[in-house]
């Protein structure tokens, strides 16, 4: 378990790490790219929301992320699991659910690019994330495993 916990941390460091500085690349470019009221935007949709509906939407994200896995493992390959990837992806998206990692990118940008948000904010953010991403994961997982493993048994 003590292993697990560790190699999820270096995982989240380094997503984390990339996440910082792929803002700090859209923050250098922002003049170009002409994104900075868009990303001040976002950094809103992130940081507005209380605690409990923004923890439900990240476990919403987090199931439909290891459903993505999940489907993706099960599918043929190359284009059945791009399909996979791209529908979840889009759900989650096109919902305006919150994903820890690609909402990172949006909070670090804003916080770079705008005095509007604090540190705090985008900790607050990224902590609920990340706990309703695992718990959303985790669940669904857990969930189809015991199925599985239910049935199994009952057929022998």
């Amino acid at each position: 378990m003590k292993q697990l916990f560790r190699l999820w941390g270096i995982v989240i460091a380094g997503n984390l790490t990339g996440a910082a500085i792929g803002a700090l690349l859209h923050t250098a470019a922002s003049d170009v790219v002409g994104a900075r009221e868009g990303y001040i935007a976002i950094g809103h949709h992130l940081v507005d929301f209380k605690t409990l509906p923004l923890l439900v939407s990240a476990l919403l994200a987090g199931w439909l992320m290891a459903l993505g896995a999940w489907l993706a493992v099960s599918s043929p390959r190359m284009g059945s699991q791009m399909t996979c990837v791209y529908l979840v992806t889009f759900l989650i998206g096109i919902g305006g659910l919150h994903h820890s990692i690609a909402g990172s990118v949006e909070m670090f940008a804003a916080l770079f690019m705008s005095n509007e948000f604090t540190a705090l904010q985008a900790f607050r953010f990224i902590t609920v994330a990340l706990l309703g991403n695992l718990i959303g994961g985790s669940l669904f997982v857990a969930l189809l495993n015991y199925a599985h493993i239910r049935r199994t048994q009952a057929a022998s």
